[in-house]
């Protein structure tokens, strides 16, 4: 699937990521709706569905210039990939909730924009770093670890780099929240500093505080 979202969207402008997850979320929910609800047997969407679906996105989010070139053949390929397999309306809620990123961050030197299902790099078996899912009580351990390694710092640095390493998989996304909010709340205390002192790069997965995986009001359902 990855290989055919990434003929499908290639926005040639900066354009906001949770912009283009809105457009992939709302086709993917429409080719469904056409295959198994709108009739009593399983069928493509044709080319004016399509072009109706595409005109409708544009004048509903005002944005251009995001389709790549023969951007419709794929669209029928992904229309066929649902007809071909069979995905329930649950599966399709998971596509929904991972969505679709840019593959790096659009400040990485030399990167040239690409757009996959947003998974990340760290899968199984393709990665050196072993899984880890912390719990609470790792956490705890945590922060008074990180805690303890700033205190022992003889001066207060000038500035303090965080990655917040959500787009390549390595950091539990239900959990980036809270890691994130913690590890900020001990560098303030340690160091007085305040909230207008963080600055957040434009170009975070997802909200600057919350992140991707709760870039939606309905991904915080069914926790």
């Amino acid at each position: 699937m990855n290989s055919i979202i990434s003929l499908i969207f290639c926005p040639i402008n900066y354009i906001n990521e949770i912009h283009i997850d809105q457009i992939y979320r709302w086709l993917i929910e429409h080719i469904y709706m056409n295959i198994h609800l709108r009739n009593n047997y399983k069928s493509i969407i044709d080319h004016n569905q399509l072009m109706m679906i595409i005109k409708k996105i544009n004048k509903t989010l005002q944005i251009t210039d995001i389709f790549c070139y023969n951007y419709t053949l794929y669209l029928m390929k992904l229309n066929e990939l649902f007809i071909n397999n069979t995905i329930t309306y649950n599966q399709i809620n998971v596509l929904k909730y991972v969505g679709i990123c840019f593959t790096n961050s659009l400040i990485t030197y030399q990167y040239i924009p690409e757009i996959h299902l947003c998974l990340g790099h760290n899968l199984p078996n393709q990665s050196l770093v072993d899984e880890f899912l912390p719990i609470s009580n790792d956490l705890l351990k945590l922060a008074i670890h990180f805690t303890q390694i700033l205190l022992t710092i003889p001066y207060q640095p000038n500035i303090i780099t965080i990655a917040r390493s959500s787009r390549d998989g390595y950091t539990p996304r239900w959990l980036q929240y809270d890691i994130e909010l913690m590890i900020l709340n001990i560098i303030k205390k340690v160091f007085h500093l305040t909230e207008k002192n963080i600055i957040y790069t434009n170009h975070l997965a997802g909200d600057k505080y919350y992140g991707w995986y709760h870039r939606f009001k309905w991904t915080n359902e069914n926790q």
